[in-house]
């Protein structure tokens, strides 16, 4: 998988990222990247907020970044 393809993982369905830059500049020298997710629950929970979760989990995984 090549860097684009990795960032375009990492950047789907996301709210926050690293600068444009340093995300492609830690991809391309093959940096370790770790995930952090974060909730605010304000609400009551339902199915699609772990659904949601775990679906960027794996994008997170598909693109190498350690989970």
């Amino acid at each position: 998988m090549n860097v684009n393809e990795r960032k375009e993982l990492i950047r789907r369905n996301t709210e926050e990222v690293l600068t444009e830059e340093e995300l492609e500049d830690f991809l391309k020298n093959n940096e370790r990247l770790k995930h952090y997710i974060g909730f605010e629950i304000s609400g009551k929970i339902h199915i699609g907020t772990g659904l949601m979760c775990m679906l960027k989990v794996k994008d997170f995984l598909e693109a190498g970044v350690d989970c």
